[in-house]
């Protein structure tokens, strides 16, 4: 289970990272069209607690790890 959190994390982080100029939810979707297995991000961000106007290079370790934990949430 610790490996997996782990695995979504990094994943998260490196996808979001790429887009780091843009807004939080802006990233997410452009994460989305280039990898349909993240397509949970852009409906994560609120649950996660995160503002979606804040720019991905902004966020916190700690953010990403909320976010990655929504996005892959067992069940």
């Amino acid at each position: 289970r610790r490996r997996s959190a782990a695995v979504g994390l990094s994943r998260t982080v490196r996808a979001l990272f790429n887009f780091r100029r843009k807004t939080v939810l802006n990233a997410a979707r452009s994460v989305a069209r280039g990898d349909p297995t993240l397509d949970g991000l852009a409906a994560a961000i609120e649950p996660a607690g995160l503002d979606p106007t804040r720019r991905t290079e902004d966020l916190s370790l700690q953010d990403f790890r909320r976010l990655a934990a929504v996005v892959f949430a067992d069940g």
